[in-house]
């Protein structure tokens, strides 16, 4: 795992986007890093309306604007850490645009923000500043739909559960959850998902076919133990990943789950990255995607 010296949060103020500082600021005055908080205002709805607003009024209602985002971002996160610590940033343009842009120019080593900062039904959508940025970022991503709650209650995380599609991204990703574990002296169980063939489909295969894809899979996962980290737990299912991750990550009360995401198809034995959306909406956790 790579140092992390600056932490990203993107905030937007709502509810989970609070929580997600929060849980950055754990983060940070664990490992002993940097904060950048940023709020991104975006063009006034009036400058799209249909009524005639004068030049001098637009100037006035952005910087009114302004003022009242500053104001939030110098309340974030909850004191005790300030001064060199803590950088705050209010800029103008598109959301997801400007959070990229952030990321290099604060030569940020991770991204916090929440899937969603809107209401309690939409927040189980992926949306779409979280979506785009988990795109189009080179760094890891710690995303979640739950900070609010998650924020105070689980942190440091005290189990991780690392998904592996057994692709060429698989052994940074289990070298992350590793070093993760590592650092919150926490245990680790990787996790892999195979193809579910059920029903009538057994009927056609040699009973003996799950127990040795499953003994391939291990194998697989125990080469890159060897390359990556010491030993872990592992379990392989069959199923949708989303659903085996989320099912793992219940059965054992963990508190943060590590995947990787990337544009690139799937190892031979999964489809985790494919599937990188949905395990973000579906986990009832926190998730790094690396």
């Amino acid at each position: 795992m790579p140092s992390i010296t600056r932490i990203l949060v993107p905030v937007d103020f709502s509810p989970p986007a609070e929580g997600a500082a929060r849980y950055a600021q754990s983060i940070a005055r664990h490992i002993g890093c940097k904060l950048t908080l940023l709020h991104v205002l975006e063009p006034s709805a009036f400058a799209f309306s249909p009524v005639e607003v004068s030049a001098e009024r637009m100037g006035e209602l952005m910087a009114g604007r302004s003022r009242a985002a500053q104001a939030e971002l110098n309340r974030l996160p909850d004191g005790q850490m300030n001064g060199d610590s803590v950088k705050r940033l209010l800029v103008r343009g598109d959301p997801a645009e400007q959070i990229l842009l952030c990321a290099l120019s604060e030569k940020a080593d991770l991204i916090v923000m929440p899937t969603h900062g809107y209401d309690p039904i939409r927040r189980f959508l992926l949306g779409s500043v979280a979506s785009k940025v988990l795109h189009g970022a080179n760094i890891p991503m710690l995303t979640g739909v739950h900070f609010e709650e998650h924020a105070t209650g689980t942190f440091p995380p005290r189990h991780i559960v690392c998904g592996l599609d057994l692709g060429p991204h698989s052994a940074p990703v289990l070298e992350w959850a590793w070093h993760m574990a590592q650092e919150f002296t926490a245990p680790l169980t990787v996790v892999h998902a195979t193809s579910d063939i059920g029903g009538r489909t057994e009927d056609f295969i040699h009973p003996d076919w799950r127990a040795m894809l499953n003994n391939r899979v291990r194998e697989q996962i125990a080469s890159l133990q060897q390359a990556a980290v010491e030993k872990a737990d592992v379990v392989v299912a069959a199923g949708d990943p989303h659903k085996v991750l989320s099912d793992t990550v219940e059965r054992m009360k963990a508190d943060l789950l590590v995947i990787g995401r990337g544009a690139s198809a799937a190892g031979p034995f999964g489809r985790l990255r494919a599937h990188a959306y949905a395990i973000v909406r579906a986990s009832p956790c926190p998730v790094l995607s690396v």
